[in-house]
């Protein structure tokens, strides 16, 4: 059984802030993410508004891409 560091670590896994409160508990991911429950269509909506505040003359937007 994968513990919750391994889980994080595994991009076919982690699901960011999307993890039930149940799956937090069963996987130990209480205080290794983000105490928020999001959907995953509710963390498109954040990082895409974010992406649309950022001022493009000076590369922020290749900036915030590269680091998603």
């Amino acid at each position: 059984m994968m513990n919750g560091y391994a889980r994080l670590n595994d991009p076919f896994q982690n699901k960011g802030t999307a993890f039930t409160a149940r799956e937090r508990a069963e996987w130990g991911l209480d205080g290794l993410i983000p105490a928020t429950i999001e959907t995953l269509e509710q963390q498109v909506a954040r990082v895409y508004t974010a992406l649309h505040k950022k001022n493009d003359t000076h590369g922020e937007t290749f900036v915030f891409d590269d680091a998603l």
